[in-house]
């Protein structure tokens, strides 16, 4: 274990320096096989061929890897590992032109993210299928995943995602010659690229825009309109210089010597100044030494084409000839329709130049065959475009009825849950009440009850008054009793000791007893 661990971080160390160094990775099927070999289990194994399909820059090489991480992942069943696999392989099927294939892959990659919460992986692989769409030509499809995939980058704030769909919105604007939609979308770009300060990515949306003022102005150019475009240029020079990585400075040195080639020839025919005729061959020159980095046969031609407009502005057709002639050689199988188009078009004057005018309308000739087939291919996109906008327009309604039933449903549910608070809240109150009024009750119970107890009481000492005053009435009644005895018997002795009254008071008038 610890053996397959030194040898990965020195496989992936050695990779990465060499990548950046702009050389060939010498570790693509040394030290990753030696890595792989090492490996104890099944899960170190795939960890070796992810860290290889995902540090090498061969395609071939990332497909061997990723193709062994997928059947690993397969067996132990691994979802998160499947879609890493999933994603390097279909980066590598891209790479390799073969974008049908691609495309399956990335389809069975959304398929296996859209039941998990990663958001991001997502809307990058909406964004993969958007891709290969277009380079099949099923723009309608490719509009409609680009679309959505934005959507998803802007639900969760990547900025640096939503410029990269705004650049490749506005390039399929420029095929479409909508250079207003086009500026629009690659100035939204460069915004955000200064907001999250991406200075290569600021500096090839500068390049596009100053490329895209050519196509879009129908006038002529002003000269003091060049040395603008001119400073902005610059713009794209300073930033090569600070980058470090030898890739991406040669890409950004790349387009910074086309477009200053550009500009000096346009200056050119605006004053006649010569020196400015050779400023443009050497820009050329100087673009063509970077072309190991750009790696697309459509540049380079066009750099190449650049340097034989240049030669015929500069009225030395033969260069431009024995340019033209080589390019059609080499490349005319290899190029795009739009980059045919250039080549027949300087083909063409650099011929009429020479006055060998046979030949300029044999290419003039060329040059009208392929515009057309370009116009049908504009046309054909113009319906899918059209297509996109209706399915686009379709989606959005159907998003508006969802969000109107999830509205409403929200609603509904809204006042069910205000209805169950009023219940609640008045079953709170009820139940306050009775709780209030059972207390009340109690109290009242319990006061009832000790005035019970203490009328209790009282009548107890009243009956025992009551009785105590019946004792002493009796107690009088026998008193009195003996006493009014007493006294009749007082009197009756008193009767028979003592002559009548009447006798009495005929002796006694006066007396009294």
């Amino acid at each position: 274990m610890i053996k397959l661990l030194i040898i990965s971080i020195l496989t992936s160390s050695l990779a990465i320096e060499s990548e950046q160094k702009g050389n060939v990775n010498p570790t693509d099927d040394g030290l990753w096989a030696d890595s792989l070999a090492a490996a104890a289990t099944a899960s170190d194994s795939m960890q070796v061929c992810h860290l290889a399909a995902q540090e090498s820059i061969f395609a071939d090489t990332v497909m061997k890897y990723s193709l062994i991480e997928l059947e690993i992942a397969q067996r132990l069943h691994d979802t998160a590992k499947i879609a890493d696999a999933y994603s390097t392989l279909g980066w590598a099927y891209s790479n390799l032109g073969n974008r049908d294939s691609s495309l399956a892959i990335y389809m069975r990659e959304y398929e296996l993210l859209s039941s998990t919460n990663d958001t991001f992986r997502v809307a990058k692989t909406l964004y993969n299928i958007a891709c290969d769409y277009n380079s099949l030509n099923k723009f309608a499809k490719s509009l409609n995943y680009y679309q959505q995939a934005l959507v998803l980058f802007e639900k969760i704030g990547d900025l640096k995602n939503i410029a990269l769909i705004q650049r490749d919105l506005a390039s399929h604007d420029i095929t479409m010659r909508q250079y207003d939609l086009a500026n629009e979308k690659i100035r939204e770009a460069i915004r955000i690229d200064k907001s999250i300060d991406d200075s290569s990515s600021l500096a090839s949306d500068i390049y596009t825009l100053i490329l895209m003022q050519f196509n879009e102005t129908k006038k002529s150019i002003s000269i003091s309109e060049l040395h603008q475009l001119d400073k902005m240029a610059d713009t794209i020079g300073i930033i090569a210089n600070n980058t470090k990585n030898n890739l991406d400075r040669g890409i950004l040195k790349f387009n910074y010597y086309h477009i200053k080639a550009i500009l000096y020839s346009k200056m050119f025919t605006l004053d006649g100044q010569h020196w400015r005729i050779d400023s443009a061959y050497k820009y050329c020159d100087n673009a063509l030494k970077y072309q190991y980095a750009v790696k697309d046969v459509d540049k380079i031609v066009t750099i190449l084409l650049q340097k034989a407009q240049t030669s015929y502005f500069d009225k030395n057709s033969d260069i431009g000839i024995n340019i033209t002639d080589m390019l059609q050689q080499r490349y005319i199988d290899s190029v795009s329709l739009v980059t045919k188009i250039e080549l027949y078009k300087v083909t063409s004057q650099c011929y009429e130049a020479k006055r060998d005018f046979e030949k300029a309308y044999i290419y003039l000739c060329e040059y009208i065959t392929c515009y057309i087939s370009y116009l049908n291919t504009l046309n054909m996109r113009e319906n899918a475009n059209f297509d996109a906008n209706v399915r686009i327009h379709e989606l959005e309604t159907k998003q508006n009825n969802e969000n109107q039933k999830t509205s409403e449903k929200i609603a509904q549910q809204q006042r069910f849950t205000t209805l169950i608070i009023i219940v609640l809240f008045v079953g709170a109150i009820l139940l306050a009440i009775t709780f209030r009024a059972l207390l009340q009750k109690r109290s009242n119970v319990k006061i009832l009850n000790e005035k019970n107890q203490q009328m209790s009481r009282q009548q107890d000492e009243i009956i025992a008054q009551r009785n105590t005053i019946e004792d002493q009435r009796r107690a009088s009644e026998r008193a009195n009793l003996i006493t009014f005895q007493s006294i009749r018997y007082a009197r009756r002795i008193q009767n028979a000791a003592l002559p009548s009254e009447e006798h009495i008071r005929r002796i006694f008038p006066d007396h009294f007893v």
